[in-house]
């Protein structure tokens, strides 16, 4: 609230002239440190809910869970406003987590399919008033008909057509969000060695504190499909043990909602790196 007025005081014995130019009430919620108090509080339920899942539940247990969760697809029957998206809803939600707390510029996505995540992405940066911020969706295939005509896509989402890993795409957009907050989710081919050519294209664009997230590797961790070989997991290891991966770590308390298909795969950049 902020108002004008004028009147008079009297200040030490004698009247004065008194012109207020304006005043401002703040609501608590919206203030910087009630924000932080509730963040902190996020993320110490999220670290605790990993302590008591790790004290309950025996590794071999928590793998069969996640492996009872991936059989029964729940992730193949989710639709976004009309359109499919593929993803596992409580990875969905922690994605939505971690775009308040980066609050990027830009969301760069590898594997468009049908565009459900990316209109998902759009929805979560609108409903944030995140409104300047984009998204990148990328695919060599083009199945986003039905997704294009939502509002969201038109305004937030740009479309490149291409492999995720072709160096015009990249350069391009490592052109484009030079210097900002940029926030990447990788879901397109699974095989290790593309996935470790995406991790080494696209993490020099993850700037500090932000993620790159490599989705779907409980195909190698868990395993839920042993027989297509080395995965997005065998990806992850080769890259963190890499010169390319020193500045990422791999945040476990994303996955404190249990059945996430990323575990080890969110990846932060360390801030400052």
């Amino acid at each position: 609230m902020t108002f004008r007025t004028s009147g008079s005081v009297r200040l030490q014995g004698r009247e004065v002239g008194l012109i207020a130019v304006s005043a401002a009430l703040r609501e608590l919620e919206q203030s910087a440190g009630y924000q932080r108090e509730q963040l902190n509080k996020a993320r110490a339920g999220y670290e605790d809910l990993l302590r008591r899942r790790n004290a309950r539940l025996p590794i071999a247990k928590q793998k069969e869970l996640m492996r009872l969760f991936h059989d029964l697809e729940v992730w193949d029957n989710l639709w976004f406003q009309n359109v499919r998206i593929i993803k596992n809803p409580l990875d969905l939600w922690m994605m939505q987590q971690i775009i308040y707390e980066v609050r990027p510029d830009f969301i760069i996505e590898t594997g468009a399919w049908y565009g459900g995540s990316a209109l998902y992405w759009a929805f979560v940066l609108e409903g944030m008033g995140f409104t300047s911020s984009r998204v990148f969706t990328i695919d060599v295939n083009d199945h986003t008909r039905a997704a294009r005509t939502n509002r969201l896509w038109k305004k937030y989402i740009r479309f490149f057509h291409g492999g995720s890993t072709d160096p015009a795409i990249v350069g391009e957009i490592a052109r484009i969000v030079r210097g900002r907050k940029v926030l990447v989710t990788l879901d397109s081919d699974h095989s290790m060695r593309h996935v470790l050519q995406e991790l080494k294209m696209y993490a020099p664009l993850v700037s500090p504190g932000s993620y790159i997230v490599v989705e779907d590797t409980h195909y190698d961790a868990i395993p839920t499909r042993p027989e297509e070989g080395p995965g997005p997991m065998a990806a992850v290891r080769t890259f963190l043990a890499s010169a390319e991966g020193a500045d990422f770590e791999q945040d476990l308390s994303r996955e404190a909602l249990i059945l996430t298909f990323n575990p080890g795969g969110w990846l932060r950049r360390k801030q400052g790196r």
